[in-house]
């Protein structure tokens, strides 16, 4: 700290976002995540050659959930997202990597996750959209991770009581 005055984390123009992600901390620069209000409707994050992503698209237009697309190898979630998601999902960090795909594998991932720091995997997942596990869809209360059709319909239907 020189010259006197408040350290530069407690200064107001240098506000930390924090979020919490289960079991562990994780701090960040300045917030720059949107809110999400009820009356907005959800983010769906996929990838046009992802099954996953495609059966899920159908899935909510089948069910008459509106939803703004984006495509997440092109506009990669922002690591202040995935701070914010990991902690409203309830899901450790770790489930938000794509396991199965082939940048995973070609940066050896596995034993990597075990030892690394919440802030060195946000950042890889920011880094590369095909890194983070799909689809992903945001509401203003909660965030699915993966598609899996029942959790889907029981979060949603919750979500709407």
């Amino acid at each position: 700290m020189r010259g006197g005055g408040a350290p530069a984390a407690e200064r107001p123009e240098n506000a930390i976002f924090a979020a919490q992600c289960p079991m562990r901390k994780v701090r960040f620069g300045p917030a720059r995540v949107p809110t999400i209000r009820s009356d907005m409707k959800p983010l769906f994050l996929g990838y046009a050659s992802c099954d996953s992503s495609r059966k899920a698209r159908r899935w909510l237009e089948a069910h008459g959930i509106g939803f703004v697309a984006r495509d997440i190898v092109a506009q990669p979630p922002r690591a202040e997202e995935i701070a914010d998601w990991c902690g409203r999902s309830g899901r450790p960090l770790a489930r938000f990597f794509n396991t199965s795909g082939v940048r995973y594998r070609e940066l050896g991932l596995k034993d990597r996750i075990r030892t690394a720091s919440d802030e060195e995997l946000i950042a890889l997942l920011a880094s590369d959209g095909k890194l983070v596990k799909r689809p992903l869809l945001v509401t203003d209360d909660r965030v699915l991770v993966g598609f899996d059709a029942d959790e889907w319909s029981r979060s949603l239907s919750a979500a709407k009581e």
